[in-house]
């Protein structure tokens, strides 16, 4: 755990919207401690100790958001929280290492796009999770980083409700192509039918007599 000028320091951190924050002796505070533990932040502590990134610190709103408990600080993240094993195509632990890695180098904070990174449930299986994550730099007197706070939101139910109302707006594009294709065919029916079908006008006006017969039934009659 770190310890409690260090943790007055993250404290003050959290509060700076992800803006680079020096390290500061401050003496006679309250249980910051205590304070940062309760904090509704979901936030996660790490050393700059790459690649292993361990684990010193967290709010309890972390612990509660990713099923876990004070037990695992002092363990690597990715120990913690690999991908899962199932999922081939899963990156939310590379994109989190390249992240932190980047924080390293600029020393300034890094803000990550939307990402799916799943974690273990409390039955032990991987849940489908995504976060918004910021990892923020803590510097030291020299301009060290010598923490990286980790802060994520759950946006689980804000994705799952967009790829459902995708999947309702493409519904019904595909319903109004199939009722679109269903009328033209129609149409081409019809029109294929009036084709083909003499017109009411043509088959019921009466048939016009020729001269010849006209001119027979007009001579003499024999007697």
């Amino acid at each position: 755990m770190a310890s409690i000028s260090h943790l007055v320091t993250l404290f003050d951190a959290l509060h700076v919207n992800g803006r680079t924050t020096h390290l500061s002796r401050v003496q006679g505070r309250p249980d910051f401690e205590r304070i940062f533990e309760a904090s509704p932040e979901v936030v996660l502590v790490l050393l700059p100790d790459s690649p292993r990134f361990t684990m010193v610190a967290a709010t309890d709103a972390r612990l509660r958001a990713t099923h876990t408990t004070r037990e695992t600080i002092g363990r690597g993240l990715f120990d913690v929280f690999p991908d899962d094993p199932d999922d081939g195509g899963a990156t939310g632990a590379s994109n989190l290492r390249a992240s932190l890695e980047r924080v390293l180098a600029t020393r300034a904070a890094d803000t990550m796009a939307v990402q799916k990174y799943d974690i273990r449930g409390p039955d032990g299986n991987f849940e489908v999770k995504y976060w918004s994550p910021k990892n923020i730099p803590v510097l030291g007197p020299n301009g060290e980083v010598v923490y990286i706070l980790h802060r994520v939101e759950e946006v689980t139910e804000l994705v799952r409700a967009s790829e459902l109302g995708e999947e309702l707006r493409g519904q019904t594009r595909a319903m109004e192509s199939e009722v679109l294709a269903r009328s033209q065919e129609l149409a081409a029916s019809n029109n294929e039918l009036r084709r083909r079908t003499p017109s009411s006008e043509s088959s019921t006006r009466p048939r016009r007599r020729s001269s010849t017969t006209s001119a027979t039934n007009s001579g003499p009659r024999s007697r």
